[in-house]
């Protein structure tokens, strides 16, 4: 029950104190418009007209209020009231406004009349009373109220009069004047405010208000929806003396806000600047994450595992503003199995872990509950059902042992204080035991909550943290956890539904576009789009365009919804098929390891071995080393080349791992090796190398002998001149020689022997460093030559 007798004994403060609760509880701006003139100004001369002006004669004193604001040095005083009196012109911002009148003096000294009246005349406003005993002596540095003055329409200079008409004024009994302020007041604060109270869902039909005045009476209440920033009236009711009444109004839209006042003694409450945010209705789609604490305990399952340690969450790769992105949950009438496991779902730091699950066991600290984004975001109301919370086969809990209304395994919503600011509060707020909904037995965990407002950052940690009956139960991390949750969709009505998305096939590095059709739209309609399970940001039009596919999207299952103001409805799930996008062999070696690849155009093989062969394109511009155990012929064409990219840790070199994989075995084709000198083998992708690379390529070096190594494989080094460095000295050669290092079979030159070398050019490293090599096709391929 809410006395009006109690919330005028809260009005009855000093001034200062009231324009604070003005703003405090309308949402007037604390600088609302308060004006105080003085009798004095600040050098001690007497304030000109306007706004002060004297009848008859006045006299200074050196006596002055001390409230704060006053600058004058002292006030002005009479020692007779007869023809004595004082107008006051204002200049005030409100036209038509409402303002309360005061005074203020120092009587300290004891020689201010103890019955002076003053007679009061106003031009431009009304309200204020005929006299005022305010200016008689008790009540000293505080400001004394004359009354409230309402400006005529249009007005901000009323003129008010104070004339001497009864009472002692003397020597020993003055009428002093010192200030007088005007504090812009709303006549609504005479009125204590209502509550609606949420959850609001979009199509409601009734919003119940309560903390309603039964003495006095209220007289009205109203309900009003503010769109646009603009407040209308969508229901009214006569609360009849009941301190709380369900008031009907027309369906609640959502995005809008609700708030209500009510009406006593003939005047309405303030309208607030706001209110509670409507969302779409019961249970939009939500994302639920698991928070697994690290305690390092040992079991048994179900046990309490304590407070302390890191926590991770199982479920989601990724946060959204700080609220974990994890498993979707799609409302259903159906109850649905929410599986975590452990060991294969992605673990995510929540608070102090490191991405990682330490230990063989752990707490369930806490279910991790987020919207799934439906465009700016849904407030909710969400109330969902919990039920069968297991670790492998071990049952947790089945609530089947606690009564209706007790507290178990989860705290209630704002219990969690990371989160409790994300909620709307004080209701709904419940996580209890509930007997009238159940997948098996007789009863389940029902919570109910709702978001403050659609920010991405709102989401919910419902912890299990001391809870009264099942406290901080320990889980096996080895096994998966699961609990079944119910989602009931709410009433809609309309008939919208969705066409599409269909599959789609795409190349990795292409885009890929799903779209939808939304047919019997009831109004504009919003979209949507999810990636297995998570949303995705800025999908919100009926086409849904993945800029660049890998292969790591391949798979991927991405469905749509759309909501139209009166249903929300879901499409069936399409399925993004990612293949390789076949590349020349230089796109191709610029892919990162894993990659998988596919070679565009048919290649020519220019060297086979037991472990693969050499293939490079027609055109002489690349070539690679392709892991196979297949072995073309050489001085072939063959397509269809494709696996995984790769690089060779001890030369740098990058290859393809075709592994299990089988080209096509095309026409004969010779390719002509490129002449290269020694500086230019390799290019750029030696040190201090130049040009462009051509490791992979058939070539042909040539030069004179520098020397000769006879460890496996055997090798020499060919020097035409350029005097490039290489990785001697060696076992075999004690001191450095210029040169390429060619590789052979076992045919070797005599020091100081002129060369021609046709081979594979090849990449070695030593120190940090990537020299030049050239392995011979064959030791037929070496040829001396004339120097």
């Amino acid at each position: 029950m809410r006395s009006l007798r109690g919330w005028m004994a809260a009005r009855l403060l000093p001034a200062m104190a009231i324009v604070v609760l003005a703003a405090a509880l309308a949402g007037v701006p604390a600088e609302a418009d308060v004006v105080i003139v003085e009798s004095r100004t600040a050098t001690g001369a007497v304030t000109p007209y306007p706004p002060y002006q004297e009848i008859g004669s006045w006299l200074n004193t050196t006596a002055k209020s001390t409230v704060p604001g006053l600058v004058a040095p002292g006030a002005r005083f009479v020692t007779s009231g007869d023809g004595r009196g004082i107008k006051i012109k204002p200049t005030l911002a409100v036209p038509g406004g409402d303002y309360r009148v005061e005074i203020t003096q120092n009587t300290g000294a004891g020689n201010v009349s103890q019955d002076v009246v003053i007679a009061i005349s106003v031009t431009g406003g009304s309200g204020l009373p005929a006299t005022t005993t305010a200016f008689q002596a008790p009540g000293s540095n505080t400001w004394k109220l004359v009354g409230d003055m309402k400006l005529d329409p249009g007005v901000t200079e009323p003129e008010i009069t104070f004339t001497y008409q009864s009472g002692t004024v003397s020597g020993t009994s003055r009428w002093i004047f010192d200030s007088i302020r005007f504090t812009q007041i709303q006549p609504c604060l005479n009125t204590p405010p209502v509550t609606a109270v949420g959850p609001f869902d979009a199509g409601a039909t009734t919003v119940r208000v309560t903390g309603i005045s039964t003495d006095p009476a209220a007289s009205q209440v109203k309900v009003y929806q503010l769109a646009g920033g603009v407040p209308s009236v969508i229901g009214t009711a006569d609360p009849q003396g009941q301190a709380a009444v369900d008031v009907p109004v027309s369906p609640l839209v959502r995005g809008t806000q609700v708030f209500a006042t009510q009406t006593v003694n003939g005047q309405e409450g303030c309208l607030p600047t706001g209110g509670a945010l409507v969302g779409s209705g019961p249970n939009p789609p939500v994302l639920v994450s698991l928070g697994i604490r690290e305690t390092l305990t040992s079991g048994p399952v179900g046990a309490d595992g304590g407070i302390s340690g890191p926590i991770e969450w199982i479920g989601p790769k990724e946060t959204l503003s700080g609220a974990p992105m994890g498993k979707l949950v799609i409302p259903s009438n159906q109850w649905q199995t929410i599986t975590f496991d452990p060991l294969t779902d992605p673990v995510l730091n929540f608070n102090a872990g490191n991405n990682l699950l330490d230990g063989a066991f752990g707490v369930l600290e806490h279910l991790a509950v987020a919207p799934a984004r439906f465009g700016d975001g849904d407030p909710g109301s969400y109330k969902l059902y919990i039920d069968w919370v297991k670790n492998g086969d071990t049952v947790i809990t089945d609530f089947e042992s606690f009564n209706a209304g007790d507290s178990a395994l989860l705290r209630q919503p704002s219990f969690s204080g990371t989160t409790s600011g994300n909620l709307r509060l004080p209701a709904p707020n419940e996580a209890v035991v509930d007997d009238t909904v159940s997948e098996s037995g007789s009863k389940s965990l029902r919570v109910w909550f709702q978001f403050l407002d659609g920010a991405p950052a709102r989401w919910v940690r419902l912890t299990t943290y001391q809870a009264a009956n099942v406290p901080n139960p320990q889980v096996d991390l080895t096994k998966p956890i699961s609990m079944r949750i119910l989602l009931q969709p709410a009433a809609e009505s309309g008939n919208l539904s969705l066409v599409g998305p269909a599959n789609v096939t795409a190349s990795d590095g292409d885009p890929a576009v799903f779209s939808v059709t939304a047919l019997n739209a009831s109004g504009p309609v919003r979209y949507q789009w999810y990636r297995n399970g998570l949303p995705i940001l800025g999908s919100d039009s009926a086409t849904l365009t993945l800029p660049a596919v890998t292969m790591a999207d391949n798979g991927a299952k991405i469905r749509a919804t759309a909501f139209d103001g009166s249903r929300r409805v879901y499409s069936a799930e399409a399925t993004l098929t990612v293949i390789v996008k076949p590349a020349a062999i230089g796109e191709v070696k610029s892919k990162v390891d894993g990659a998988q690849v596919k070679l565009k155009n048919p290649v020519v093989v220019t060297k086979s071995d037991s472990g693969g062969y050499w293939a490079q394109e027609q055109n002489r511009s690349s070539g690679i080393r392709v892991v196979s155990s297949q072995n073309p012929p050489v001085n072939t064409l063959i397509s269809n080349v494709e696996g995984v990219m790769a690089t060779n840790p001890e030369t740098g070199e990058r290859y393809i791992d075709a592994s299990g994989k089988t080209a096509s075995i095309g026409s004969p084709f010779t390719p002509k090796p490129l002449g290269l000198t020694n500086r230019a083998a390799g290019g750029s992708r030696v040190t201090n190398g130049v040009g462009v690379p051509n490791d992979g390529l058939l070539v042909t070096v040539w030069g004179r002998v520098t020397g000769v190594d006879f460890s496996v494989p055997i090798s020499f080094y060919l020097d035409d001149g350029s005097g490039v460095v290489n990785d001697t000295p060696t076992d075999f050669i004690p001191s450095p020689v210029p040169g390429v290092k060619v590789l052979v079979e076992s045919f070797f030159p005599s020091i100081g022997d002129y060369c021609k070398v046709t081979g594979i050019s090849r990449l070695a490293r030593k120190d940090g460093r990537t020299f030049r090599v050239v392995e011979a096709l064959s030791d037929m391929h070496i040829e001396r030559v004339a120097p």
